[in-house]
């Protein structure tokens, strides 16, 4: 794990994490042919975090009044398990919410080795474990499911972004497409086996010892909420359309990402104004 302090990224392996996750992926996007099936894994948005599945076009807009990615998402914690068990679920629905949850289980355990390592790594001055594990207390963690039903007009599935999380963890992509802006260089990851990507998120760069940041994205495409001057480095990242996709195939992946208790303030209309004409 110390290369997610000098490379910015670190791949490690997980079989049991990799196999379910592949798994879970693959009855996502069968459950999404099912229209009954997805309604019942719809939640509303609970303490203004999101849970459950939920379908967006570029029609919709995001916390910074940004387009969306054309996508069908399943968020999962602790909270969409206790909403959607309590339904009447068909017992493949139900199986599927069972592994998910082991699966969430299984990246929690993942995230705190991971974050040990790194708080060893810096000499424990900023206590991430410990920050995790309250985090935790407070159902921030989110395991992601997602499923990329068409690019946008720049070919992108999943526009230029920083995660807010402090730390990711990409357990599993189906296709290429995924790209990561280290430095000068862009960086093509897909997963093979059971390869797990681990990655800093902004919270990551605030808990160390950085600051909020407004730029213009890695791609010179649009403005971007970032972060700049931590320890750990957001790292921009974004997905594309791979070529040779049938016409009825999607790109999926499964994320974990790892959140402390801190808030991030949105993109405000005037932040994305002054560093638009930047473009």
């Amino acid at each position: 794990m110390k290369k997610i302090v000098t490379d910015g990224f670190a791949v490690t392996s997980n079989k049991g994490i990799a196999t379910l996750a592949q798994q879970v992926i693959a009855d996502q996007r069968e459950i999404l042919k099912n229209p009954e099936w997805v309604e019942l894994l719809k939640c509303d948005t609970q303490n203004g975090q999101e849970c459950g599945l939920h379908m967006y076009t570029d029609k919709d807009t995001n916390e910074h009044n940004q387009p969306r990615d054309y996508k069908a998402k399943f968020e999962f914690n602790k909270q969409t398990y206790r909403i959607i068990t309590n339904r009447d679920l068909p017992s493949l629905l139900r199986e599927h919410i069972e592994r998910i949850e082991r699966l969430y289980k299984l990246n929690i355990n993942q995230m705190r080795r991971t974050l040990r390592t790194l708080d060893l790594q810096t000499q424990w001055r900023f206590d991430l474990l410990a920050k995790f594990n309250l985090a935790l207390e407070q159902d921030l963690h989110v395991l992601r499911i997602v499923v990329y039903l068409e690019p946008d007009s720049n070919g992108e599935l999943a526009k230029v972004h920083c995660d807010q999380c402090m730390v990711t963890c990409v357990n599993t992509t189906t296709h290429s497409g995924l790209f990561l802006q280290i430095g000068d260089a862009s960086i093509p990851f897909h997963s093979k086996g059971d390869e797990l990507l681990f990655f800093p998120g902004m919270k990551g760069e605030l808990e160390t010892g950085g600051r909020r940041n407004v730029r213009i994205n890695c791609r010179g495409i649009a403005p971007i909420l970032a972060t700049t001057g931590g320890t750990l480095h957001a790292v921009e990242h974004w997905a594309v359309q791979p070529e040779g996709l049938a016409q009825d195939e999607y790109r999926g992946t499964v994320v974990f990402f790892g959140h402390s208790v801190r808030a991030i303030q949105p993109l405000s209309p005037k932040e994305i104004g002054a560093v638009s004409i930047l473009k």
